[in-house]
């Protein structure tokens, strides 16, 4: 039976998380690869974010041993990130444990990860793992699915689900947009960056389901 679980913890108190808190960055995490035993992981710097300063701070730590940007758009650029060592002991545990990262989001504050284990004993395993006895991790959420249910079942939260329903039901979807997220986030009393956050881990969960 697949587990999917959601977990936080405060950017400050992992590796990465430090090593890319520089403040005012927003950080999409697309992939994290097993090279020699070492987690390379692959992130986007999204938003207004620092490009500059964001780098001078990434290669400035002696944890890291390269970071290369691999593609830059207007709003965005891809890094992928080398280790001096095997130095972050979650990015580790998710690999060890054979849990893959479905997404996960970061800021200077807090990380989000939204994960997929093979089943419940890999999980409890991982909540074993004696390299995160002293991180403050905070489930968010599990879902068991069993095999052959339905995949829409329990995919998102409710509050993804109210940003995803009320996108649809204002518009933003249409070609042209009808709305902006300012418009929906004032709807709902959140931030922008909030709303946005929202409605993107909602549209992921919702595809993952279904593809």
């Amino acid at each position: 039976m697949t587990v999917f679980v959601e977990v936080s913890l405060p950017s400050d108190t992992f590796t990465l998380g430090e090593v890319l808190g520089t403040p005012g960055v927003q950080i999409e995490l697309v992939e994290c690869v097993p090279v020699e035993d070492s987690p390379v992981p692959y992130c986007w710097l999204t938003g207004e974010s620092d490009t500059a300063a964001f780098e001078r701070s990434v290669r400035s730590d002696s944890r890291v041993t390269t970071l290369t940007a691999l593609e830059r758009t207007i709003t965005k650029t891809l890094y992928r990130i080398e280790w001096a060592a095997d130095a972050d002991g979650l990015l580790g545990a998710f690999c060890d444990h054979g849990l893959i990262v479905e997404h996960a989001t970061g800021t200077g504050e807090e990380w989000v990860f939204q994960l997929r284990a093979p089943d419940q004993a890999a999980l409890d395993a991982f909540h074993e793992e004696p390299r995160l006895t002293d991180l403050p991790l905070t489930i968010q959420r599990v879902v068991h699915r069993p095999a052959g249910s339905d995949k829409t079942t329990n995919t998102i939260t409710p509050k993804q689900h109210e940003a995803v329903l009320l996108a649809f039901e204002r518009g933003y979807f249409q070609v042209p947009r009808e709305t902006s997220l300012t418009k929906l986030a004032d709807e709902l009393g959140i931030s922008r960056q909030s709303f946005s956050r929202r409605l993107h881990r909602g549209l992921h969960g919702i595809l993952a389901a279904q593809l």
